[in-house]
C-alpha cells in the first residue's frame, strides 16, 4: 500500500488564495540574479552614496524594508505634486526641495537593498519580485510628476504615462527571457538624478520652470513639442528583442491592449469635456499600476514558475466596458460617474495586486523557509559568526 504524501505546506498555508497554474513549481530554488549593467551613472552613484549610506544602517534590518520605504518615497512625492497636501505652487521652493529629497531618497534606497542583501546574505527571489514590483509604479510616477505639477496638456499625459509604462513591462519580459536584467546607458538612475535636479532648479528660480521663458521660447511650450517624440522614440527601442520573437509579440499584444483601452477611456472622457480622471490624477495611477500588475505576472513567471498569460480577461473587460460607458451611456458621462468608474477600477486593480503580492510572498517564504521582513534565526545566527 502507498503511503499518502504529506500535504504540501505551501498550498495549506495559502489555502485561502486561489493557486495558480505552474509550469515550474520548484524554480524558486534555482534563483540566480544576474546584471548588466550599462548605466553611465549607476556604479559611480552605488560607489559614492549608497556604500556609505548603507554602513549606516543596522545589519540586522532585512532589506525589503529598504524596498518598501523606497515606494513609500515615490508615492509621497507624486502625492505632492498632485496637490494631495494642499497647492503645490503656493509651497515656494521648499515644495521642489521636497519632492527632490524624496525623489533622491528613493534613488539610494532603491540601489541599497540590494547592497544590504549581499551584506546580510538574504538574496532571494523575494526580494527581486518586492524590488520589481514596486519599482513598476515608480517608473511611471516619477517622470509624470513633472507633467501633472506643470498641468501639461492631460492627452500629452496619457500618452507618456503609457509608453513609459509599457517601456518597463519591455525591460522585465527581456529579462524573463534571458535571465539578465539589461541596464541601459541612460536608465532609471539617469532619469531620477534629472528629474531631482530638474525640482533644485524649480527651487533655485523661487517659482516652477515650467513658467520661464529661454530664448523666447516659454518651457511649458516646449514640454509639449517634444513629449511624443523621446517617450515613443524610446518605447521603440526598446521593442528591438520582441522583433524576433513570435511569442514575445504575443504577449506584448495582451498588455498594448489594457493600456490602450485605459487610454481611449481617457482620450474618450476629453472628447466630451470630462476631467474628473486628470484631476485627481487617477488615470495616470491607473495606467502605472496595472503595468506593475501585468510586470508582477512575469516576474513570478520568472521566479516561482507561475503559468504566465499577458491578458488578464477581469482587467480587459473592465477597460472595455469604461471605454463603452463614455459613447453608449449618455448618463455616464459626467464628472462624478466617470470618476466612480474609475474609482472601481481602482478597487479591482488593487485586489489582484494584493493577491499577486501576498501569495508569491507566501510561496516563496515557505519554499524558501524565509521571511518577508526579518531574519530568520539560521540568517541571524550566520551573521554572528561572520
Amino acid at each position: 500500500m502507498t503511503a499518502a504524501l504529506p500535504p504540501d505546506p505551501v498550498r495549506q498555508r495559502a489555502r485561502l488564495l486561489p493557486m495558480p497554474r505552474f509550469t515550474d513549481p520548484d524554480r524558486v530554488f534555482h534563483y540566480k540574479y544576474s546584471c548588466d549593467d550599462r548605466s553611465m551613472l549607476s556604479p559611480y552613484y552605488k560607489r559614492f552614496i549608497c556604500e556609505p549610506f548603507i554602513k549606516l544602517v543596522p545589519r540586522t534590518l532585512h532589506p525589503n524594508w529598504l524596498t518598501t520605504l523606497a515606494a513609500v518615497c515615490t508615492m509621497l512625492a507624486f502625492a505632492l505634486t498632485a496637490d494631495a497636501f494642499g497647492e503645490f505652487d503656493e509651497m515656494g521652493p521648499w515644495g521642489p526641495i521636497a519632492v527632490a529629497v524624496l525623489i533622491l531618497g528613493y534613488i539610494t534606497l532603491d540601489n541599497s537593498d540590494g547592497l544590504q542583501a549581499r551584506r546580510t546574505k538574504t538574496s532571494s527571489p523575494l526580494g527581486d519580485f518586492l524590488d520589481h514590483f514596486f519599482d513598476a509604479g515608480g517608473v511611471v510616477l516619477i517622470p509624470m510628476m513633472i507633467m501633472v505639477a506643470a498641468d501639461m496638456n492631460p492627452a500629452l499625459q496619457i500618452v507618456a504615462a503609457a509608453f513609459t509604462a509599457f517601456s518597463f513591462w519591455l525591460v522585465n519580459w527581456e529579462k524573463s527571457h534571458t535571465g539578465t536584467m539589461v541596464i541601459p546607458p541612460v536608465g532609471d538612475v539617469e532619469g531620477n538624478l534629472a528629474a531631482v535636479g530638474w525640482w533644485l532648479t524649480c527651487a533655485a528660480l523661487g517659482g516652477p520652470l515650467w513658467n520661464e521663458t529661454f530664448f523666447d521660447v516659454k518651457v511649458i511650450d516646449a514640454m509639449h513639442y517634444i513629449t511624443i517624440p523621446v517617450f515613443v522614440a524610446f518605447a521603440i527601442a526598446m521593442c528591438f528583442p520582441l522583433y524576433n520573437n513570435r511569442e514575445g509579440r504575443g504577449e506584448a499584444v495582451g498588455v498594448m491592449v489594457n493600456l490602450a483601452l485605459l487610454a481611449g477611456w481617457g482620450y474618450s472622457t476629453l472628447h466630451f469635456g470630462l476631467t474628473s480622471l486628470f484631476d485627481a490624477p487617477l488615470l495616470i495611477l491607473l495606467i502605472g499600476y496595472t503595468c506593475a500588475k501585468h510586470i508582477g505576472d512575469i516576474q513570478r513567471g520568472h521566479l516561482i514558475g507561475a503559468e504566465y498569460r499577458s491578458y488578464d480577461p477581469v482587467l480587459l473587460g473592465l477597460g472595455a466596458l469604461l471605454l463603452a460607458s463614455v459613447w453608449l451611456v449618455p448618463a455616464a458621462r459626467t464628472n462624478d460617474v466617470q470618476l466612480y468608474l474609475g474609482l472601481g477600477y481602482a478597487a479591482v486593480l488593487l485586489a489582484k495586486l494584493a493577491y499577486q503580492l501576498r501569495h508569491t510572498a507566501t510561496f516563496i517564504s515557505d519554499k524558501l523557509g524565509i521571511k518577508v521582513f526579518s531574519l530568520t534565526a539560521t540568517q541571524k545566527e550566520n551573521l554572528a559568526r561572520d
